[in-house]
């Protein structure tokens, strides 16, 4: 049967508390979706905020890794803000560059966009500091789970937007992480989740346990005082060596990309805990 390890949650959670908040959300720097943010602020001003929720409430089943499909919803959209305003104006910018890079599902996306901006509260609510406010009323227009992937992790780009803006923004504990295929795989790599026998661990398999798996990331928050949402950019970076043969492999690698923020014996922890399964 499907199990989560309590043991292994506890030390997750160690190991954040450990490293440390600050820390903790310097990966955010790193992540190529906050790179593509802070392009889209520094150009498009706080027409930011519209255009990145909107993006981001329709990045699913891309025809390439987020990272690309960002950079090119960055490069897209620079050219063109400064020109436009008004909601549908900024709509159709989002709309033109789905119909050209996001073509899998499009009429689906097409009509989430429009139901959304539909929401009369919408241009209120986005530049709020409350991210668990945007999400409750986001879920509601578009009558969806609110810890669904697309709403948590719509919510994680405007928290984006805001820190490029350099807002202080608290992420609250409660938003949880949004599932994808690097979150799913270093998840059962930490030894917080074992699936049940006969059922071959792959990244297909794990995603079907996302609901599990956010809550593994919950307790490890509430535990260490740091917002899943936060921990999100550090398990998607080291979620990249899934494939390494070794833990001294990945560190090797990790530490010479991190050390300007990290000592060795931090690189070290996170990769013993994160790569847990490799001890065994």
């Amino acid at each position: 049967m499907l199990r989560v390890n309590s043991r292994r949650v506890d030390e997750l959670a160690e190991m954040v508390k450990a490293i440390g908040f600050e820390k903790v959300i310097a990966f955010e720097d790193l992540d190529p979706q906050f790179r593509a943010v802070k392009k889209l602020v520094a150009e498009c001003g706080l027409a930011s905020y519209l255009l990145v929720f909107l993006n981001a409430l329709i990045s699913y089943r891309l025809s390439q890794t987020g990272e690309i499909y960002w950079s090119l919803f960055a490069d897209y959209v620079a050219t063109k803000c400064v020109s436009r305003s008004g909601m549908r104006s900024l709509v159709e910018i989002v709309e033109d560059f789905a119909k050209e890079y996001n073509r899998y599902l499009l009429n689906q996306k097409i009509k989430r966009i429009e139901k959304i901006i539909r929401c009369t509260q919408l241009e209120n609510i986005l530049i709020l500091n409350d991210l668990e406010t945007i999400r409750k009323i986001t879920a509601r227009c578009l009558k969806v789970d609110e810890n669904s992937k697309t709403i948590v992790f719509a919510i994680k780009m405007i928290y984006y937007v805001n820190k490029a803006f350099e807002k202080q923004v608290q992420v609250p504990l409660t938003i949880p992480i949004p599932v994808d295929t690097r979150v799913a795989i270093i998840t059962y790599l930490s030894g917080a989740l074992d699936l049940p026998k006969g059922i071959a661990i792959s990244s297909y398999n794990l995603l079907k346990f996302s609901k599990t798996i956010r809550s593994i990331w919950t307790m490890v928050g509430e535990k260490s005082s740091v917002p899943p949402l936060n921990l999100d950019a550090l398990l998607w970076y080291f979620g990249k060596y899934h494939k390494a043969s070794n833990m001294r492999e990945i560190f090797d690698s990790a530490y010479r990309e991190l050390q300007h923020f990290l000592k060795p014996e931090d690189v070290m922890l996170i990769v013993k805990n994160l790569f847990y399964r490799m001890i065994k």
